[in-house]
């Protein structure tokens, strides 16, 4: 009953059978990058929102487990415009580590900069740290600095 006070219920619920899709082992590359587009059209600008839900962050990470190299692009410019609050979450922390992790090496002082002045309070969130751990392991000297 609660989750259906959410107005981002019914959306989230088109995006679950999509993942659902998604998810069998013996879909294709191609279908797999359909299903994919289907899922950003539907989250939209909203992106950052459904990866900090519980169900709605489980179908953005595997939408940027198995989107084309331009679905994952897409994906990650826009968790790092809100990685901070992303790493906040209980749910959306996974996805931002995997951003982290895969983005390329140019893209790291991006995702670097967002954290600027607001690492001694993020390294206490015990979601927010692994993040950041995750980032520094990435990061090189001089972005560390």
């Amino acid at each position: 009953r609660k989750a259906k006070r959410n107005p981002r219920f019914p959306t989230i619920q088109k995006m679950v059978l999509l993942w659902e899709k998604l998810r069998v082992r013996d879909v294709t590359t191609k279908n797999k990058h359909a299903l994919v587009k289907q899922i950003l059209e539907l989250a939209g600008d909203e992106l950052t929102n459904y990866a900090t839900s519980h169900k709605a962050s489980r179908v953005i990470q595997a939408a940027f487990k198995n989107g084309s190299a331009e679905q994952r692009r897409e994906i990650s410019s826009a968790v790092i415009e809100d990685v901070v609050n992303i790493s906040k979450s209980e749910y959306g922390y996974h996805l931002a580590m995997r951003v982290c992790s895969e983005v390329p090496p140019a893209d790291v002082p991006n995702i670097a900069s967002q954290f600027r002045g607001k690492i001694p309070q993020l390294i206490r969130h015990p979601a927010a740290a692994r993040v950041i751990d995750e980032l520094y392991g990435r990061s090189t000297e001089k972005v560390r600095r």
